[in-house]
């Protein structure tokens, strides 16, 4: 059985709120937002930190390790195909006379032997071309795969910020839908309303809990996700604080954009 990679859960910088003065307008914004009176010790999250934890996430490793395993294949095709060179010499040591006088001499041989195992142009060295192209494909891969793990943690992460506003105005129209039935009541007691009325006010009702019901579960779902995307254990008390930046339409001609943009994809 293979061993499953274990992650570690390295902790975010997450910031406590200080308690605000009059400058801190946008703490002020948050805490008015959260209506919770845990807010001032509540660690804010912003969208920074989650980016650069994403390289220390698993699936950013595959993505490296694929690339890796195409360049180790790679490399083994092309030392199966690559150049052999063998080196030798000799040394010859010979005693002569010649007449009458005693002489020493040597013969000194060296070799270098090269060779190419298969020929470039061979059916043998597709191996090599096959490895490369797969080696460029895992480039490419592993690219895209860092884009959709950061698209998908910048996704996550404002999904969670609706989340959490939606639940915000359901339960506020929640509360608004118990005054009114609470009104109701008062004016079916005194007869100023109809029994019908009445009837309608309260089927209101409990639509607005329903509707609360649905956006807690959907943001309870959506916070998992997010905190699985990021290797952290699920908190409510994070306050997420990075709000999105509206960006602005790009301007020129629109061939040139679609060039640009085709060149600038993988």
């Amino acid at each position: 059985m293979t061993a499953k990679p274990s992650m570690t859960k390295t902790p975010f910088p997450l910031e406590p709120l200080r308690i605000l003065t009059s400058s801190a307008r946008v703490g002020a914004l948050t805490l008015a937002l959260l209506g919770s009176a845990q807010a001032q010790t509540a660690p804010r999250l912003p969208l920074q930190p989650v980016l650069e934890f994403m390289p220390k996430t698993l699936d950013w490793r595959v993505a490296d390790l694929n690339l890796e395993t195409a360049e180790r294949q790679l490399d083994a095709a092309r030392a199966a195909s690559g150049l052999n060179v063998a080196a030798g010499g000799r040394y010859d040591y010979s005693n002569r006379n010649v007449g009458g006088v005693n002489t020493d001499g040597g013969n000194l041989v060296v070799s270098v032997n090269a060779s190419l195992t298969v020929l470039p142009w061979g059916p043998a060295f597709d191996a090599v071309r096959s490895a490369t192209r797969a080696c460029g494909r895992a480039v490419l891969d592993r690219t895209d795969a860092r884009n959709l793990i950061f698209l998908n943690a910048i996704t996550l992460y404002y999904s969670t910020r609706i989340a959490i506003t939606d639940l915000e105005l359901a339960q506020g129209n929640e509360s608004l839908s118990d005054t009114q039935l609470k009104n109701a009541d008062l004016q079916l007691k005194n007869g100023v309303i109809s029994r019908d009325a009445y009837l309608g006010v309260q089927r209101a009702n409990e639509n607005a809990r329903v509707i609360t019901l649905s956006a807690k579960n959907a943001l309870e779902i959506t916070k998992i996700g997010f905190f699985n995307a990021i290797n952290q254990p699920v908190r409510d008390d994070v306050v997420l604080v990075t709000a999105p930046v509206e960006l602005a339409l790009p301007q020129g001609n629109l061939e040139a954009l679609v060039q640009t943009a085709l060149a600038r994809r993988s």
